[in-house]
Parts: C-alpha cells; structure tokens; sequence
C-alpha cells in the first residue's frame, strides 16, 4: 500500500550514534520493496532483505559479472603463458582484484542488495554536495564548495573530525533511460565510524513505531501504529522503491545486555515518574470543592462562552449587547452578566477561495460565568436549547439559563440601529457545541424606514428577556401575535460547560434506559438472524421436493420469519 507524501524520511539526513562495543559486531538489516502495487506484478521481485555486517563485501550484479569475466580470462592466460599474472600488452591484477577473483569459487550469483567496503575504489558523489539543505532550487556557496575541496585534499578517508572507515550499502534498481530499461547502482545508506567510537549513518536507522504512555496507569503504554515510516528512492523513469534500515546487532556479552536492560528500565521510570510530577503540578492533588456551603447548593456549572462572529446583516459596522439571564433557584457572582463586543467592521465571506455576497463580523468575545444550584429547587433537565445535543422534558416547570444577543449596528455619524434579537438556552450538562442562531428584527414601515436611513434609530425592546422566554412566563411558549418581525442575519456563539456536583437522577435513568433498548435491539438481530438460517435451510430442503411440498414449507418459513421480527 503506498504510503503518503508527508510519512516518507528524508534521505539526506545523517544521524551520529555512540558506541562502546567493537565495530565489527555491527549488523546493520535493509528491506527494500517496490513501491507501486501496480510495478509489483511486472517486477522480477517485489521484497529484499539482507543482514550486513561491518565491512562485509557483498557482489552486485555487475560486480560479479565483472570478476567473473576477469577470473575467466586470467584462467585463459595462466594456461597459455603459464604464469600467475598477464604478460604481453596485458595489465596485472592489483591484489584486491586477486582476493575477489578467487573469491568467485563461493559466489553463485550477484546480489540485488550489496555492498561497498572501505578498500573499494567506490566514492559517493553525493556525499560531496555543498547544499545545506534538500531543496531542489538551492546551490552551493562559495563558502561550501570550499569546505569540500579542503575535505577532498584531505584525503579519501580523512576529514577535519578525524579518520574513518566508511561502507556503503547499496541496490540494482530498475531505471529507464532514452526509453530503454536498464539497471542502476543507488546508495541506499552510507556508514563512517571513527576511531573515537563515533557511527555516523545517512540516512540513520527507520525510528521505532510510535507509542504513547499514560503515566496514570502505572506506565501503561499502547501501539498507536505498527507501521514504521519508511525511505524512499526514485530512479530515473519513476520507478519507485521504499526501504528500512533497523540495528540488528547482537549483544557480545550477556551481563552487559542484562546491565543495559536494566540502564534502560531505570531510564524509562525516571521519565514516567517526571511525567506524572508535572502532571501532578499542572493538575495539582487538592481539588477545589463545587461549593463551601454544600448543604445549600448540589451543583455548580461553569460556562464558558464566546461570540464568535455574525453574519447575513445588512449595515456592516456591527457590535452585539448581550445579556446572561440567571433563571430561579440559581445564584451567580459574576459581575460581567451584560456588556457589549467591541465593534467589528464586517467583509466579504470568501468560499473556497471565491467572494461571495455574504459579509461577516468577527468579535471572539468570550464570557465566562460561574452558577450554583440552590437545594431549595430542583435542577431543571437540559432543555439543550437551539441546536444542542439533548432536548428533555422540563418535568419541574423550571427554567434554563438564557443568553439574550442584541445585535446593532453604528456608523460614522453616530447612528445606531437594532439588526436584529435572538435567544441562546444554555445546557446545565458538561458539554462543548457551537451554534448557530439565527435572529429577527422588527419590522418597520416605509415612513420608519426612512426616519431610519436619514436620522437613524430603530424601534427597540424595551427589556431585553423578551427576545427569548422570561422565566416569569406560564409555559415554553411565548406568543408574539400582531408583532410584526422580518428574519435578519445569524450569530455563531461557541459554549463549553463543565457540570461539578451530585448527578442529575435522570441522567441515571437515560442511560440505563439506553442500556436496556441496546440489549432488547442485541436480541432481536440474534432472533431473526435465527429466523433467516431456518428459512434458509427450508428453502435449500424445499428445493428437492415436489412443488405441493415446497410450497408449503416455503410459506411454514416465511411465518416463522415474520414472527421472529416482530417479538424483537
């Protein structure tokens, strides 16, 4: 399965380890797979591992070609001239081509994952790029470029940090160059270790899936995913590879091991107990009780609310009056129950990049209040208000805290007028929603709207609470008969509400009432899927009888499969 964009790892970075152990008990694993699963049924093979360890040598397929065919020639010559190195015309054999020619008695075959030692005339000519980072519009400074010439005078295996040894892990892959396919050697990681102990790897090994502890439970941890983000290589012709490189080193003393093991375990403990420290101070281990006088409050709500924006309103300097009505058996200290948003000038609303006709106003004026419920009356169920999450009866005949929104309009010469009313009911549960409330004006004759446009001003209410309900009112319903009203624009008020103190009964009663509706739903799926199997199993019986007696076992079936539907 192809992997996106943004999870693939860079190549060009180059990660330095530490290690005390001798470099020659380094195994280092790749696994290279085609990317495409479309290339994966055309290519000659789709996965590749191999187990390396330092400074072993490992023919690719034109190496082994290459040996092969000199080991082949230089038999031909020993026979002809009768001795051990080329005479005539003929170059001789440096001794590393020697030790590979008679190595080729043990190879069978070339490898598609292979190596680079460090007594191969092999150097990686991107290791000499002077670019600082891997965007492709980038070139190397002066600067840079100089830096390089210094490392290359240097030496081979010699730079400003010291000596090293370096190995290169390499892959054949498929490429398609002038429209022909051919073959290329690619660089999949490059290891340089120095005498100090120091493994620098390009790229560093594949990081470990990704996990996360809940230092609240003992340290427990979970797997958020198994898959380990891999790296990845484009070849000429875009074909694509993905690859992993893992540390499969084994340990070379066992009391070490149990040592690091052991190293680590405390590591970790010592993380997990200064994670749980700074929760416990973020958190704190006091909490503060709902109320001082428990006896006469049993709960208390902490809303937290914000006038995000408004929109759809015909003048575009904007501001809102709002006002928090605290119903009966309710008390709250906050002082900030009515006040006004700062004034916003309303633009275009834009729509997937288009303008549209639609302009909104912006306040993110928040409100933040603090109730406690009085013993004295019971708590009202969550009237859920317009678009909440709950709608409950209102059993008790009490009332839920309203926020009344006056949206008016003020202009340069300092007319105001009244865009339009609406009601917010505010839930008594904890809860986070946003709505969307949508609001009414006035409606004004011709002569009003005159006077409105050249002197300004609209009719107003003259108390706020009757934009929604007053808790004075008989009943949910307040009529409006003979007032005359045309829709306005809308507000989007953001509420989050907390609820500290002693359940509601009726939350009890939901939730076992959902609970028992799950269960009777659980039996009535396991009941006709009971029915559905037995006329199954009588068509299926049916099928080898006359027609006299399939058709009445076919209709036996359906009875059956009608009455088990209708108990659940």
């Amino acid at each position: 399965m192809p992997v996106d964009e943004p999870e693939f790892l860079p190549t060009t970075r180059t990660v330095r380890y530490k290690t005390e152990d001798p470099i020659s008990a380094l195994k280092l694993k790749v696994v290279l797979q085609v990317e495409d699963p479309e290339t994966q049924e055309q290519a000659e093979w789709v996965r590749k591992e191999r187990v390396f360890t330092w400074q072993e040598k490992v023919f690719g397929l034109k190496e082994f070609e290459k040996y092969k065919n000199l080991a082949e020639n230089h038999a031909d010559t020993t026979q002809k001239k009768g001795g051990g190195l080329f005479g005539g015309g003929h170059r001789q054999l440096t001794p590393l081509e020697r030790k590979y020619i008679s190595a080729m008695d043990h190879v069978p075959e070339g490898e598609i994952l292979f190596s680079y030692v460090d007594t191969d005339d092999f150097d990686d000519q991107e290791k000499f790029v002077a670019n600082m980072t891997t965007a492709q519009s980038e070139r190397p400074t002066a600067l840079s470029e100089t830096l390089h010439d210094v490392d290359r005078r240097r030496g081979r295996h010699s730079q400003a940090q010291g000596h090293f040894r370096v190995m290169f892990i390499m892959a054949q892959l498929k490429a398609k160059r002038e429209g022909v396919d051919v073959t290329e050697e690619h660089v999949l990681c490059r290891a340089r270790y120095y005498n100090d102990g120091r493994l620098d790897l390009t790229p560093g090994f594949s990081p470990r899936p990704l996990i996360k502890v809940d230092v609240m439970r003992h340290s427990h941890y979970e797997v958020l995913s198994q898959s380990v983000a891999p790296y990845r290589i484009r070849t000429a012709g875009g074909f694509g590879y993905l690859f992993w490189i893992t540390n499969d080193t084994e340990p070379t003393d066992r009391s070490k091991l149990e040592f690091l093991n052991a190293k680590s375990l405390r590591f970790h403990q010592d993380l997990y107990d200064k994670a749980a420290e700074l929760r416990r101070n973020f958190v704190g281990d006091e909490f503060e009780v709902f109320s001082e006088t428990p006896e006469q409050h049993s709960s208390k709500v902490l809303l937290n609310l914000e006038i995000v924006s408004g929109e759809g309103f015909e003048d575009r300097s904007l501001y809102v009056h709002y006002l928090l009505q605290i119903p009966k058996g309710w008390s709250c200290n906050s002082e900030h129950l009515e006040g006004n948003t700062h004034l916003s000038f309303a633009r275009g609303k834009k729509f997937e990049g288009q303008s549209t006709n639609k302009t909104v106003a912006h306040w993110g004026h928040p409100i933040e209040v603090e109730m406690m419920e009085s013993k004295e009356k019971p708590l009202a169920p969550d009237m859920g208000g317009e678009g909440g999450r709950e709608k409950k009866p209102n059993q008790d005949g009490a009332a839920v805290p309203m926020l009344l929104l006056q949206v008016n309009s003020y202009d340069q010469w300092d007319r105001q007028r009244v865009q339009g009313y609406c009601s917010l009911a505010l839930p008594l549960s904890t809860t986070s929603d946003t709505h969307v409330v949508h609001t009414w004006a006035p409606a004004l004759s011709q002569v009003g709207r005159m006077r409105s446009f050249f002197v300004g001003g609209t009719p107003e209410l003259r108390n706020l609470s009757l934009a929604g309900i007053p808790h004075n009112q008989d009943g949910q319903v307040m009529s409006r008969f003979g007032f005359a009203t045309v829709s306005s624009g809308s507000v989007t008020v953001r509420v989050h509400a907390i609820r500290q103190g002693v359940r509601p009964p009726w939350v009890a009663v939901a939730r076992e009432q959902a609970r028992m509706t799950e269960g009777r739903r659980a039996a009535g799926d396991k009941l006709r899927a009971s029915a559905q199997a037995i006329a199954d199993s009588l068509e299926g019986a049916a099928a080898q009888r006359d027609p006299a007696d399939r058709t009445r076992l076919l209709a036996h079936a359906r009875v059956h499969y009608s009455g088990g539907a209708g108990v659940s």
